[in-house]
């Protein structure tokens, strides 16, 4: 199922379908100000509390320099960090896993943490739901 980024920041749908506690980004770009002033609205009023983004270095390097004026809330209201390298590789995957104890909802696709990467490119994410409601075997694929 593709999902359109676009519209779950701005309507909130899927975020505020609520019932999340931590949330887990992962990309290999990234805008903190955007986050901050688009993002981390959203969950804070779906309650998700416990936000940690993981970057690839250059992207999480460059994300400093970029907004490091208007960056407020990280290290307060959430974890960025950026991911060490193995040899010459990046860090490329672009995720975010939403989870409580008794929920899961897990984005994985091609945009960044960008506003361009959830907004405005043609970026493509499949969306994947735990709930344990749901038949177990098929409930619990996504995640195995």
């Amino acid at each position: 199922m593709t999902v359109d980024l676009r519209k779950i920041i701005s309507e909130g749908s899927a975020l505020r379908s609520g019932g999340f506690t931590g949330a887990v980004f992962l990309t290999y770009t990234l805008n903190l100000v955007f986050y901050e002033q688009m993002i981390a609205p959203v969950l804070d009023q779906a309650g998700c509390a416990n936000v940690l983004i993981l970057a690839d270095p250059d992207g999480y390097n460059g994300a400093l320099e970029m907004g490091i004026k208007n960056i407020a809330d990280a290290g307060r209201r959430y974890v960025c960090a950026s991911v060490e390298r193995a040899g010459r590789g990046v860090q490329h995957v672009k995720l975010l896993l939403m989870a409580s104890p008794g929920r899961g909802r897990m984005l994985i696709g091609s945009g960044n943490l960008t506003l361009h990467g959830y907004g405005r490119n043609l970026e493509l994410f499949s969306q994947f739901e735990y709930n344990p409601a749901d038949d177990p075997d098929e409930a619990r694929y996504p995640f195995t």
